[in-house]
């Protein structure tokens, strides 16, 4: 996939897949603060990936009636190649293995294992950033060798990626033709849109969004439809 300078995303729905609230236990930004940002920038939906547990993200089912704002659920799982986000499991399966290392109060999983457990649940893998510096486990290559991934994101709104890492990872998706994604793994107010996937079809349900994930036709960019290392470009 080759992604063009701007593309007319009109008619896309644009959801921001990477979002932290305070319950991810790294920020202090409350949930219906992300919610209130994505309705102000007019985006289509959000996907809640707070740090280390799904069930983390239960406030999600209280906020969803109040907000036109499509609210998915997802996790960030912390395992020894980086992090992986999972969409479709029910609960923190994980938790009852023993993790391969713990660090500074963290616990890191088997990769692999995270990702093939996964499918066996029906849910599917999306790769984040994979070439983030200055983590203590680097993702990288090792995407290759995990079953059930569906897309890698490819733009990415972390602190840490630079813009190269991000091409890094456009390219890396392309090798294992598999999806792109855009997110901004906001864990402030004023980053939620900084990067998004526009969807070709609207997704009401989690059903709906793994379907569009597996089927494929999405691809990531600014709020504006464009493609460019200037975050400022993108505000609309």
């Amino acid at each position: 996939m080759v992604l063009k300078s701007c593309r007319d995303s009109s008619n896309y729905f644009p959801v921001d897949f990477h979002i932290h609230t305070r319950h991810s236990k790294d920020c202090a930004v409350d949930p219906w603060d992300m919610v209130k940002a994505a309705e102000a920038l007019g985006l289509y939906g959000l996907c809640i990936t707070e740090h280390g547990s799904f069930e983390a993200s239960s406030w999600v089912e209280a906020l969803r009636p109040h907000t036109p704002v499509k609210l998915f659920r997802g996790v960030e799982v912390y395992t020894t190649w980086s992090h992986l986000q999972l969409f479709g499991v029910s609960d923190d399966f994980w938790r009852s293995w023993d993790p391969v290392e713990e660090r500074n109060g963290r616990a890191y999983y088997d990769a692999p294992r995270i990702a093939k457990e996964a499918g066996n649940r029906g849910a599917i893998v999306i790769v984040p950033h994979p070439y983030m510096t200055g983590y203590t486990f680097p993702m990288g290559e090792h995407a290759a060798e995990l079953e059930n991934v569906v897309a890698v994101e490819t733009r990415s709104g972390n602190g840490r990626i630079r813009w190269e890492d991000n091409l890094r990872a456009t390219r890396l998706a392309d090798r294992l033709q598999v999806g792109h994604t855009g997110g901004s793994d906001a864990h402030r107010a004023q980053d939620v849109g900084t990067w998004v996937t526009f969807l070709p079809h609207p997704a009401k349900t989690l059903e709906d969004l793994l379907s569009l994930l597996k089927k494929g036709g999405y691809f990531p960019g600014r709020r504006d439809g464009s493609d460019s290392e200037n975050a400022k470009s993108g505000k609309v």
